[in-house]
């Protein structure tokens, strides 16, 4: 039987453009492609879930435009289940601005949009669904409140929790405490510890620091 799986997140239409190098400050470059692709990295979890065979939810907010419509529908169509994704009037869909140079590395910049709206007023309104899941997945793209709410709710429900730190910010020992899994990249587990993390050693110190909190 697949797990059952509620991710609390964030949808973003991103904006992806590559270019060979990242543009210093005042400088112009002229990329190789551009594209408009369905993200947040809510969705993107969701996706993955559903991709590998979990029973996904979403709870997220999007914005009265086609950018929302179209990537509901293409959650739906990736078999997550979007019954409980709300739509707020007269909002934009929330928006990313991602460069990627050549190396795969990349730089975003977010207009949080409907994100905001993602409130525990929300979460409270769908608490049976933390509580019939087996794991919680969420990240920090909707407001710190929510995701500590959210947190302490999955806790009530011995429901597994998942925290994707990004984008980086303070994290309460409160909060840590109850998050079961911690998944950060090497910029986020620098921001958390402190550590720099370079290979399998750091990041190995990096997460005893974590433990630690």
């Amino acid at each position: 039987m697949s797990k059952q799986i509620l991710v609390l997140g964030s949808i973003n239409a991103d904006h992806v453009l590559q270019l060979d190098a990242f543009p210093s400050p005042g400088q112009t470059l002229t990329g190789k492609s551009y594209q408009i692709m369905s993200g947040g990295k809510g969705a993107n979890q969701a996706v993955a879930c559903a991709r590998q065979g979990g029973n996904t939810r979403m709870l997220a907010a999007m914005g009265d435009d086609e950018l929302g419509t179209n990537i509901s529908q293409q959650l739906s169509e990736e078999g997550v289940d979007a019954t409980n994704i709300k739509t707020i009037d007269d909002m934009e869909t929330g928006v990313a601005l991602i460069f990627v140079n050549c190396d795969g590395e990349n730089m975003i910049g977010l207009a949080t949009g409907a994100n905001h709206y993602c409130d525990e007023h929300y979460v409270a309104q769908n608490h049976e669904l933390i509580a019939q899941s087996d794991y919680l997945l969420l990240q920090q793209e909707i407001p710190e409140g929510t995701v500590e709410y959210a947190v302490d709710l999955a806790a009530n429900h011995q429901t597994i929790v998942v925290l994707n730190p990004a984008p980086a910010r303070d994290i309460s020992t409160s909060l840590l405490n109850n998050v079961d899994i911690i998944t950060p990249n090497q910029t986020e587990a620098e921001y958390l510890t402190g550590v720099t993390v370079t290979d399998l050693d750091s990041a190995t110190v990096a997460a005893s620091v974590v433990s630690c909190i």
